[in-house]
């Protein structure tokens, strides 16, 4: 648990920058249900794209059954509601679901964090 609390260059734990893309899902701001969504994923992108090594290397060397490691569900459950309620003023396909978009934003930050 201490390598998960160690302080990033940031000054912030991984547990703070997991929290902080959390709660940016509820505060965005904005009267377009896709325009709140978009602002949130480029947030989540961007947490996936710089703290990415960190992660991998924080599974390599640590218990992952720790519930610090449920960032996934933890995202989903923060996104969900601004997904459905783009998806409610049918400006993003009801049959989309988070856990997609999310995977593609990932390989995304892959690809671009290899080239």
């Amino acid at each position: 648990m201490e390598t998960v609390h160690c302080r990033l260059p940031s000054g912030h734990t991984l547990v703070d920058e997991v929290n902080e893309v959390c709660a940016a899902a509820a505060t965005v701001e904005g009267d377009d249900p896709a325009e709140r969504l978009a602002t949130w994923l480029r947030r989540f992108f961007h947490y996936v794209t710089t703290k990415r090594p960190v992660v991998i290397a924080l599974v390599e060397h640590t218990d992952t059954n720790n519930p610090v490691f449920d960032t996934r569900g933890r995202m989903l459950a923060a996104g969900q509601p601004l997904l459905t309620a783009a998806q409610d003023a049918r400006q993003i396909d009801a049959g989309l679901e988070l856990n997609q978009i999310l995977d593609r934003a990932v390989v995304a930050g892959l690809h671009r964090r290899d080239t």
